[in-house]
C-alpha cells in the first residue's frame, strides 16, 4: 500500500503521509492536525450533515475532516493556503469515491471575496438569494479566528450554521458574560448576529503536532433577525469600539473621548437616559442588548457615520 493511503487519523499515519509530500507543520500557520476520530464524529454531529449540503471547510490540511464530509454526502469547497498540502489533497481525492463533490480552492481565507464565493455556489446550486443554506464546518487555524469571524457576520444570512474548532478561551470569550474578564468586543459583535453554543471541549492530545492550548467545538446559528440592523451598524460599531477601547473610563466619557462625540456631551447623556443605562457604569457591564439600545438612542440623537464591522473592530481584536 503506498504511503499516502495511510490511516491519517493516526499520529503515525499521517506523519508518513505528510512525509512523503515533504510537509513539515508549520506552527506560524497554525498547522496541528486533528486525528481523533470521536472529535471528528462530534463536528459532523454538530454540524447536523445532510447529503448535498453545501459545506465550506477552511483549513482542509490533510484532509482528514474534508474527506469525511464528503462521506456524509456534503458538497464541499475546501481551503486550503499551504501549496504543499493542495497538492497531497489532490492526490488523496483520487482515493474517494466522492471526489466529484469537492471543489479545493488553494488560497488563503483572509484574502479570499466571500461574498463572491458564496453567490458562485449558490449559483450552481440554484439556491434562492432569501433563503439560509450555507454551513461552515473547519478546524481553522486560530491565527485567523477574530478575521475569520468577522467575515461570517457579513455573510450572516447566507449561513445556516457555523460549527469551528477553536481555541477554548476563544470559545469562552464567544459565551462570556457582561461584565467578566472574557467578554469583549468579538463576544458582542458576534451575539449580536448569531447565537453560540460550546459543544465540547477538545483536548491538547487530539491534534499533531499537540499544541500547547485546549481547544472547543462551537456552533453559531444566526439569529432570525439580526440585533444589529444594517442602517445602525455603524453606530453600533462606534460604540462597542469605545466602550472596549476605554475600559478604565465609565461609558459616558468613554463615548465621549472614543467615539467622537465629545462636544455633544449633553446628547451622550439624554442618550444613555433613553436607554436606561447609568452613564457611571464600565462599557463591558453591558449587555449585547444594552449595546444595541444605546446605539440606536445615539444614533437618534446625534446621527453619525462609522465604518463596517469587519474593517472596525478587528482592529481592537
Amino acid at each position: 500500500m503506498p504511503e499516502r493511503q495511510a490511516n491519517v487519523h493516526t499520529p503515525p499515519g499521517l506523519r508518513r503521509v505528510l512525509r512523503e509530500f515533504g510537509v513539515s507543520p508549520r506552527r506560524s500557520r497554525g498547522q496541528n492536525f486533528l486525528v481523533d476520530v470521536g472529535i471528528l464524529a462530534r463536528i459532523l454531529a454538530a454540524a447536523a450533515i445532510a447529503p448535498g449540503d453545501p459545506v465550506v471547510e477552511v483549513g482542509a490540511g490533510a484532509g482528514i475532516l474534508t474527506e469525511r464530509l464528503l462521506q456524509c454526502g456534503a458538497r464541499v469547497w475546501a481551503v486550503e493556503v499551504d501549496r504543499r498540502l493542495c497538492q497531497l489533497l489532490e492526490e488523496r481525492r483520487r482515493e474517494w469515491p466522492q471526489a466529484q463533490n469537492l471543489h479545493l480552492l488553494c488560497a488563503d481565507a483572509r484574502k479570499i471575496d466571500w461574498m463572491a464565493l458564496a453567490e458562485a455556489i449558490r449559483v450552481e446550486l440554484g439556491k434562492s438569494a432569501r433563503e439560509r443554506w450555507l454551513k461552515v464546518v473547519a478546524n481553522i487555524p486560530y491565527s485567523i479566528t477574530t478575521p475569520l469571524l468577522l467575515t461570517f457576520l457579513e455573510l450572516d444570512r447566507l449561513l445556516e450554521r457555523v460549527v469551528l474548532l477553536v481555541q477554548r478561551e476563544v470559545a469562552e470569550r464567544l459565551r462570556a458574560g457582561a461584565g467578566s474578564r472574557e467578554y469583549g468586543a468579538i463576544t458582542v459583535a458576534v451575539r449580536s448576529r448569531f447565537a453560540v453554543q460550546i459543544v465540547g471541549y477538545v483536548p491538547a492530545t487530539a491534534f499533531w503536532p499537540v499544541p500547547a492550548v485546549e481547544s472547543a467545538i462551537i456552533r453559531l446559528v444566526p439569529l432570525p433577525e439580526p440585533l444589529v440592523p444594517e442602517a445602525l451598524t455603524p453606530v453600533f460599531t462606534r460604540v462597542v469600539r469605545a466602550a472596549f477601547g476605554q475600559r478604565r473610563k465609565t461609558l459616558a466619557n468613554a463615548l465621549k473621548a472614543a467615539a467622537g462625540w465629545d462636544e455633544r456631551a449633553e446628547g451622550v447623556k439624554k442618550a444613555l437616559e433613553a436607554a436606561g443605562i447609568d452613564g457611571r457604569r464600565r462599557g463591558e457591564t453591558l449587555t449585547v442588548e444594552e449595546f444595541v439600545a444605546l446605539a440606536r438612542e445615539l444614533r437618534d440623537r446625534l446621527g453619525g457615520s462609522g465604518v463596517e464591522v469587519d474593517k472596525d473592530l478587528r482592529k481592537d481584536l
